[in-house]
């Protein structure tokens, strides 16, 4: 038997102008995808792929809150598809099913999504590897996670480093903070208290034969979230930079052009491969105007052959299946995204950070300028969080068979 969850309505906030107007005709309806591989993660495919997409093109992961839908999130965060007819690269937008997650948390908690090749994780590898197929894209992916889907992105970037080039993780946390309901709800408190050796011996054995250069990360942390302890920011530096061989002290700052500072750890040969971006003020969100940094920072940029982005997505190769519907702002659980919510999401269930915001619909995608959405406050966000831990149990109770799924 299922607890009701309570639904947070988010207020809507007003969609923002593109950076360039040319494509302000695109649109942001997502591509539903079937038939993508086994997908032992029981997620849904969603893809955004521009008109006339170049060949050998890279494509770019992005995984919602909780509470959230990929429609949903692709619309409240609405300058990625902007960026992806600009500078020309494809989208893949996972989604969580109620079936595997109440609160429509991806699990970055559970020990079977946390591991190459398998649960959620896999799933989202063969989402990827279709949209390569289709679009004779590049072999090199980037992953882009907010609350339960920066967790989630975490847990990829640690299984998949031989095929991730970089990843941005918002409100995150450190692969392995938490293996079960119970640890993610601390770790999202801010008590993973590990060294940075620990948190990378934990990375390194979620692909043990892996001897290659890791993936570059980009941590944002909003400073005044509640859900998702801004301590985890340090935690995912000290793990990523322990990965790439570099120690914990910056190597430099910059001021970030929406708010907040930038912080800069290089290697010997000056190349950052990791990147702390701290918002004072911000809370538990994601801003509009981060897309850009991100891809900034993952080095995409548009061909030089390209010429106009041209308005639409497409499918390309044929690989649509029904085409995905654009979710309007609703958000499915809670998150209201639309317009700009914050992020949709949060992410109940588990997530503490990524993924999970603690919440399930609440953090709202604001936008750099005064006038965005806040995200839910704690104590809804920490119910939200027990109500779903809760019915997960209470699942298992009632299924004869120990799966989740």
């Amino acid at each position: 038997m299922r607890l009701t969850l309570l639904l947070i309505a988010l207020s809507a906030c007003g969609v923002p102008t593109p950076e360039d107007a040319r494509f302000e005709t695109r649109r942001d309806a997502l591509d539903a995808v079937t038939n993508f591989g086994t997908n032992p993660g029981a997620l849904r495919m969603y893809r955004y792929v521009p008109a006339n997409l170049e060949a050998n093109r890279p494509v770019v992961v992005v995984l919602h809150g909780c509470g959230d839908t990929a429609n949903n999130f692709s619309t409240a965060w609405s300058t990625w598809s902007t960026l992806a007819d600009a500078r020309r690269f494809s989208m893949v937008w996972p989604e969580q099913q109620a079936s595997n997650n109440s609160g429509t948390c991806f699990n970055w908690f559970e020990a079977g999504d946390q591991l190459r090749d398998q649960g959620e994780l896999a799933s989202v590898k063969q989402m990827v590897d279709r949209t390569i197929t289709d679009t004779a894209g590049s072999t090199r992916w980037y992953v882009v996670g907010f609350s339960a889907g920066a967790a989630s992105a975490t847990n990829l970037l640690a299984a998949y480093p031989d095929s991730i080039a970089a990843g941005a993780v918002a409100a995150g946390v450190a692969y392995k903070c938490a293996t079960n309901v119970t640890e993610a709800f601390t770790c999202m408190g801010g008590s993973g208290g590990q060294t940075p050796a620990t948190w990378a011996m934990r990375a390194r054995l979620a692909y043990p034969t892996f001897s290659g250069a890791w993936p570059k990360v980009a941590v944002w942390q909003g400073l005044n979230d509640g859900t998702v302890v801004p301590s985890n920011r340090i935690e995912l530096v000290e793990q990523f930079t322990a990965l790439h061989g570099v120690d914990q002290t910056a190597d430099g700052t910059a001021a970030i052009a929406s708010g907040g500072t930038r912080s800069f750890f290089k290697t010997a040969g000056g190349e950052t491969v990791v990147e702390l971006d701290e918002v004072p003020g911000a809370g538990h969100t994601v801003r509009l105007g981060w897309a850009t940094d991100m891809a900034d920072f993952f080095g995409l940029a548009a061909p030089a052959t390209a010429g106009g982005a041209g308005g639409g997505s497409g499918t390309a190769g044929g690989g649509t299946a029904g085409g995905g519907n654009t979710a309007g702002g609703n958000t499915a659980g809670g998150a209201d995204a639309a317009g700009g919510g914050e992020t949709a999401g949060g992410s109940a269930g588990g997530s503490a950070t990524a993924g999970g915001s603690a919440t399930a619909g609440g953090g709202s995608v604001t936008t750099p300028a005064p006038g965005g959405c806040s995200s839910a406050p704690g104590d809804i966000t920490a119910l939200l969080f027990l109500a779903t831990a809760l019915t997960r149990r209470r699942d298992a109770q009632d299924r004869s068979a120990p799966s989740r799924r």
